[in-house]
């Protein structure tokens, strides 16, 4: 059953596939293992539809001595995440790995969208 939001489908369902899982300034400290952090990047309206597109961020982390792994667990987030298609699906933007200093690991961060129509529910935005 979906969650409430797509944001907790996605923590939900990574969570449950045995990936550590975050949302933005939870995780605390050095990377130590993998994890993974989710964070929504923003929603707008998709030109000339009445639907609007949310983009998510999943932002790939291994330690700084790990770095030969971060592809594979690229791959394994990657594997988890078709799971949730049609509902979550990949943009195919990612970034090159970066090595962040203030975790002291590197990262791999992919974009994957959600499409929703849009509903006004009764509300009168014309006045």
């Amino acid at each position: 059953m979906p969650e409430k939001t797509r944001f907790m489908d996605i923590y939900k369902h990574l969570s449950e596939c045995g990936i550590e899982v975050y949302y933005p300034a939870q995780k605390k400290g050095e990377c130590t293992a993998p994890y993974t952090v989710i964070k929504d990047a923003g929603t707008a309206q998709i030109a000339g539809l009445s639907s609007t597109q949310t983009i998510y961020d999943v932002m790939c982390y291994v330690p700084k001595d790990h770095f030969t792994f971060l592809e594979q667990y690229v791959h394994q987030v990657k594997e988890a995440m078709r799971k949730l298609q049609p509902m979550i699906m990949p943009t195919f933007i990612e970034t090159a790995s970066f090595y962040d200093d203030t975790v002291k690991g590197h990262m791999i961060s992919m974009q994957y969208r959600n499409n929703r129509k849009i509903y006004l529910g009764g509300f009168n935005y014309g006045n």
